[in-house]
C-alpha cells in the first residue's frame, strides 16, 4: 500500500517529484517518467545527498516539489508540523517499506498522483 499526501492548489503547475535517497534505481524512474512527460529529480542532482530529512523537506517545500520517499517516519512529522502552521504543502508519496525498491510500483504511484493532482482537494489518501 502506498500513502499519498497531496493538497490541491499548493502549486499552480503540475508537480515535480523529488526522489529521496532511499528510493531504489532513481535514474530508471527518472528516465521512464520523462518519457511520459513527468519531471522527476533526485536529491543527488540538487546537492542534497547525505542531508538531514528536515532540510530536504524544507527545500522541497520551497521549490514546490512532491517528495517521494520510503521514510514516512521522518518526513510525516515534518509534514504535520508544516500543515498545522497553515502552510501550503505540494505533497508527498510515502512508499511502504515493502515497495520503496519496486520501480514499477513507484512509477505507477507517480502516474496516479499526476493524474489526480488537480482533481482532488483531499490532503491525504491511500491507494
Amino acid at each position: 500500500m502506498y500513502y499519498l499526501s497531496i493538497i490541491q492548489g499548493a502549486i499552480a503547475i503540475m508537480p515535480i517529484y523529488l526522489l529521496d535517497e532511499n528510493v531504489n534505481k532513481p535514474d530508471a524512474i527518472i528516465t521512464r517518467c520523462a518519457v511520459l512527460g513527468i519531471k522527476v529529480i533526485r536529491v543527488h542532482q540538487i546537492g542534497l545527498n547525505d542531508t538531514e530529512d528536515a532540510v530536504i523537506f524544507r527545500y522541497a517545500l520551497e521549490q514546490g516539489y512532491v517528495v517521494v520517499t520510503g521514510n514516512i517516519r521522518d518526513f510525516r512529522p515534518e509534514q504535520q508540523r508544516w500543515l498545522a502552521a497553515g502552510h501550503p504543502f505540494p505533497g508527498a508519496i510515502y512508499l511502504s517499506s515493502t515497495h520503496y525498491r519496486n520501480i514499477e510500483a513507484i512509477i505507477r504511484q507517480i502516474i496516479t498522483v499526476e493524474q489526480q493532482y488537480q482533481m482532488t482537494d483531499l490532503r491525504e489518501w491511500w491507494v
